[in-house]
């Protein structure tokens, strides 16, 4: 799975602030970019953790910045993975507020403040889709609207010619029989291909 968009979330325990960014990144010149910028813009908190996944978990990386080794980056990561993200990065700004949470209190507040940022997100899951062009007479253009309408599609784009052209793409091409039908057989349905599409969960 994937998130739609970029998100930031915070929450403080025992006075410390936990800052936490979840975003997408698909390759390490981006994760490289999204580090720099966090550090630069947070350049005055005590520490910046994070850990990330990307294509198919093929790569992961997990860093505690200075936090006790396994306190930060590992529950982060652990978060990601629970969920089944990937091409992903969390990172989790910390101000030190004066009381130290120890090691366990740490995990707990990284793993959290992971958590947190994921519950926040729209998630995304990569799907395949198959692409046809459908091809009609003026009078079934109601006949098409309703069957697109019953399964909740719409049309990509339309083309008023000798005959309607409606490009659609869909996630079950065995819909296609009962568009026939309730065409009484008279739509030609030339395929397009397929392709992979990310829709929300």
């Amino acid at each position: 799975m994937h998130i739609k968009d970029r998100v930031e979330v915070s929450q403080t325990i025992n006075r410390s602030e936990f800052i936490t960014i979840l975003d997408r990144a698909f390759n390490q010149e981006e994760i490289n970019i999204i580090v720099e910028d966090t550090r630069k813009s947070y350049s005055d908190a005590t520490h910046v953790c994070y850990a990330y996944l990307y294509d198919n978990h093929h790569y992961s990386k997990s860093n505690d910045d200075g936090e006790p080794s396994g306190t930060a980056g590992a529950p982060i990561l652990q978060a990601l993975l629970k969920n089944d993200l990937d091409n992903v990065i969390c990172l989790v700004v910390r101000y030190f507020g004066g009381v130290k949470l120890g090691a366990s209190g740490l995990i707990r507040a990284y793993s959290s403040s992971a958590i947190n940022a994921i519950k926040a997100a729209t998630l995304m899951q990569l799907k395949q889709s198959y692409n046809y062009q459908l091809s009609f007479a003026y009078d079934k253009i109601g006949n098409v609207n309703h069957w697109l309408d019953a399964h909740h599609m719409t049309a990509d784009a339309i083309d008023y010619q000798d005959n309607v052209i409606y490009t659609i793409h869909l996630f079950d091409p065995s819909l296609l029989d009962n568009l026939i039908q309730q065409c009484n057989g008279q739509i030609k349905i030339d395929s397009l291909g397929e392709s992979i599409v990310e829709v929300e969960i």
